[in-house]
């Protein structure tokens, strides 16, 4: 008997801060929403492709904030929260 476990999410590594920030939908066509609970100062949203290329920032506060990236190609891609430099949340999404 073999036992395998699978996550659905490799390679990211949560943060205790993660639980402040959430994306959704996931996956998205190019427009979704990002929701932060707690208040940051100079927050910023930025979105790498697999290949590790910044493809996509924007600034984000506290609440809900809409991202609409309609540019960004069918696939995997990567974000980051940051504030004041400092990542405070990071994932993954899909673009359909």
């Amino acid at each position: 008997m073999i036992t395998v476990t699978v996550s659905a999410c490799t390679g990211i590594e949560k943060t205790a801060a993660d639980a402040d920030v959430s994306l959704f939908p996931n996956p998205n066509v190019g427009e979704f929403s990002l929701n932060i609970t707690k208040s940051i100062n100079k927050g910023e949203l930025l979105i790498k492709n697999n290949l590790g290329q910044l493809v996509y920032s924007q600034a984000v506060q506290k609440g809900e904030n809409k991202i609409k990236t309609q540019g960004l190609a069918s696939g995997v891609y990567y974000y980051s929260v940051t504030e004041n430099l400092k990542t405070i949340a990071q994932g993954k999404f899909s673009v359909e």
